[in-house]
């Protein structure tokens, strides 16, 4: 569906420019024929077949969108990896899926050799030969239709369980999902659609990469986000639709960035944590960016997104989108009505059936067709959803969602360390810092600096404490939890 659905619009604009990638200017008709190459490289030098799984661990790059469409057209499995992944977090994946290819470049390769988890094909991209591959002569290889329920990604998540997730999407909730976002934000083909993003994220691979080209807009895509390459894109390439986090958001206004270089934009809206209504208003009075705050998780997708012109409310996230179907439940699962708080549940097509090999987390958060993603919020008159809190707990780095469970169990492999609790603080503008109070065992030593090299070889960067207390003891409550010590309630969670 996603490839054949990508051939008819390229098809139908074979001349118009589909992505933009520093000196890499592709048109539609270059972008379909390189995606074939790719297949024909995937199959026949890496072994891939219908249903095989490939792990992609790269920065965004034109290479990752036509592997991405080469993929969709093979009929394999696409697993986004962050690429801050090491050895505890590759070889949980590797046990978890048979990874049947790695799609990397020589540098990031590194982390897989370390942790001795390389799947049977490793592709990169940096290779010679693959290079000259995709820009040879040769027949790209012809694409083969996928039925709707077919799976097309399998997305990371981390939630509450001290370890990730496996989120599996079909062809039809990605599709789903995309054509949502593409009708809420009215992305027209020739628009220019700024794809900062990581394409690892949910977020930037459905809601930057495949709305841009589904739609017949063109992608500009940077490999990271700094803000002085974002301004200079946005200026150069006329950029007519911005997509970003609120720490993106917050580094444009930190950096010296000038209203001028903006006057292209027409649309902007940010997901993947709450953006403070202050933060709105000043990239509105100093930008001239009118942010829409987007709502969503990697389980479905973007659920709701403001309108424009709407007023800077905090936690006010919009209506839902087509198709999308938002409740409010009570303590007992009965649906409230307008003005009444309570636990969100999501329902539609683009809501994933539940996890990978997770039946009992199954069996909790995915009921009668919905999902509980652990956001607690409103129904307004209108219609309109406001979260006012979270009911689990979750540490929003960036945007980027850390379990503290899973910290904790790392910190406590730690002989020193008898027990241990990891949350969240608040710190401007990356939204909140991982925490951890250490309590060490009696006549045992610990430094900081022996913490963070332990966790560095089993946790993304993102994941590490940044701020680290020892303690004499770790409370508990009299149900035997571990209070966690906020300064204030944690925010309402956005992990599209």
């Amino acid at each position: 569906m996603l490839k054949e659905l990508f051939d008819s619009v390229a098809s139908r604009q074979p001349e118009a420019l589909a992505l933009i990638d520093g000196p890499v200017r592709l048109s539609y008709a270059d972008l379909l024929v390189r995606s074939g190459r790719f297949a024909r490289y995937l199959v026949e030098q890496a072994g891939v077949r219908r249903g095989d799984y490939i792990a992609v661990c790269l920065p965004n790059c034109w290479e990752y969108v036509a592997g991405f469409f080469a993929a969709a057209g093979i009929g394999a499995v696409w697993v986004p990896i962050h690429p801050q992944w090491r050895n505890r977090e590759l070889a949980w994946l590797a046990g978890r899926l048979p990874l049947r290819a790695l799609i990397t470049n020589s540098l990031l390769e590194q982390a897989w050799s370390e942790a001795a988890v390389l799947p049977p094909a490793v592709v990169r991209i940096d290779d010679p030969a693959f290079q000259n591959a995709l820009l040879a002569p040769a027949a790209p290889l012809a694409a083969s239709p996928s039925a709707p329920d077919e799976l097309a990604v399998c997305l990371t998540t981390s939630g509450t369980t001290g370890r990730p997730r496996v989120v599996l999407r079909t062809h039809a909730i990605v599709l789903s999902s995309a054509l949502n976002i593409s009708a809420a934000l009215g992305v027209q083909p020739g628009d220019r659609v700024l794809s900062a993003v990581p394409f690892h994220h949910g977020g930037g691979l459905v809601g930057c990469m495949l709305v841009s080209l589904l739609s017949g807009a063109t992608a500009v895509v940077l490999p990271a986000f700094h803000p002085a390459a974002a301004e200079a894109a946005v200026a150069e390439e006329r950029i007519q639709i911005m997509m970003g986090s609120p720490f993106m958001y917050s580094m444009l206004l930190e950096s010296n960035a000038t209203r001028a270089s903006f006057a292209s934009v027409q649309s902007t809206y940010s997901f993947g944590a709450p953006m403070a209504p202050e933060t709105m208003r000043r990239l509105d009075e100093r930008l001239g960016l009118r942010v829409r705050q987007a709502y969503g998780t990697t389980e479905t997708g973007i659920i709701s997104i403001q309108s424009s012109g709407t007023p800077f409310q905090p936690g006010l996230v919009g209506h839902p989108l087509a198709s999308t179907v938002v409740h409010i439940l009570d303590e007992s699962g009965h649906r409230l009505g307008p003005g009444c708080p309570g636990e969100v549940a999501v329902g539609g097509p683009g809501v994933v059936a539940g996890y990978f090999d997770e039946p009992e987390l199954n069996r909790e958060l995915f009921r009668d067709g919905f999902f509980r993603p652990g956001d607690l919020g409103w129904l307004d008159e209108s219609g309109a959803l406001i979260l006012c809190g979270r009911s689990k707990l979750v540490i929003n780095v960036g945007g980027v969602k850390v379990d503290p469970g899973e910290v904790e169990n790392v910190l406590l492999e730690l002989p020193a360390v008898r027990d241990c609790t990891v949350y969240g603080l608040s710190a401007a503008p990356q939204g909140e810092i991982v925490a951890a109070n250490i309590a060490v065992r009696p006549g045992c030593e610990l430094s900081r600096q022996a913490v963070v090299a332990h966790c560095r070889l089993r946790l993304a960067e993102f994941k590490i404490p940044r701020r680290i207390e020892f303690v004499d003891a770790i409370p508990v409550d009299i149900t035997g939890k571990k209070p966690k010590p906020w300064a204030a309630p944690p925010n309402p969670s956005h992990p599209a």
